[in-house]
């Protein structure tokens, strides 16, 4: 290699490490000229500090969390353990009640119904996951405490609040067997109050004599283990219940009252 050869190649590679690159502020044309703003190549890029979630405070996490939708939480909640157990904490926050009883009340919303119905069931999927770990005994009390302490949903409530709590349900108890399905029957019903209510209605006479009476079981029923629920084994568990041990006379009579033409 010649010495002149040589000397323009070190000539330009110095000329490459002083080298700057203009760049225009944007790409609009004026009649003045635009000023250069100028970037040196060789300068360090600042540093980007990175803020684990972990380190988030808990009031910001739960802030965070209640701008998500409930298919939403759920979804993250089976990305790791680590998620599952910040959801948990959220639900069962004071901030999470506020939360649960906003998606799961009709009263204030201007949405469609459809839209609606897929919220509260996407919380049962979520209080599902949430307590699948938990004991039967365990995951019923939870339940028990989001429907009937927390929101409050009793027989005598609007009828509304009855259907939410079957959506509820529907997706809750979705995975259960037969046997665990029986266990929450029995237990629900120290609030749903429902066999008390057949017991009068055996005493009757005949269907139509006590409207009231034969609407509200009617409407516990259906609302609360019926309508919502799609799959077959856990609706006929649930009516196989509410008949079992009665004559087949009574039973012919109350199925009439469950989903024969409503009296008037």
């Amino acid at each position: 290699m010649s010495v002149s050869t040589k000397r323009k190649r070190e000539s330009n590679e110095n000329d490459n490490k002083n080298v700057k690159l203009f760049v225009t502020p944007n790409k609009t044309y004026s009649s003045r000229p635009i000023p250069f703003k100028q970037i040196d190549l060789n300068s360090k890029l600042p540093k980007v500090e990175i803020c684990h979630f972990s380190e988030i405070p808990r009031e910001i996490r739960e802030v965070l969390f209640s701008i998500l939708t409930p298919n939403d939480l759920y979804k993250l909640s089976l990305t790791s353990h680590e998620y599952y157990g910040y959801v948990n904490d959220f639900l069962r926050s004071s901030m999470g009640l506020v939360y649960l009883k906003a998606f799961l009340s009709n009263k204030n919303t201007t949405k469609s119904t459809v839209i609606s119905d897929d919220r509260i069931k996407s919380i049962g999927r979520l209080y599902r996951l949430l307590t699948c770990l938990e004991t039967i005994n365990r995951r019923i009390q939870v339940y028990k405490d989001v429907l009937f302490i927390k929101l409050h949903l009793l027989p005598g409530k609007e009828i509304e609040d009855v259907r939410s709590a079957g959506r509820f349900l529907s997706e809750a108890i979705a995975t259960w067997p037969e046997r665990d399905l029986e266990i929450l029957y029995s237990q629900f019903d120290h609030h749903l109050l429902l066999k008390k209510k057949i017991e009068q209605f055996y005493t009757s006479k005949e269907v139509g004599t006590e409207p009231e009476l034969e609407m509200d079981i009617r409407s516990c029923f259906r609302l609360m283990y019926f309508d919502s629920i799609q799959i077959s084994y856990i609706r006929g568990c649930f009516l196989n219940l509410i008949l079992r041990n009665r004559p087949i006379w009574f039973q012919a009579r109350l199925f009439l009252n469950l989903f024969g033409s409503v009296t008037q």
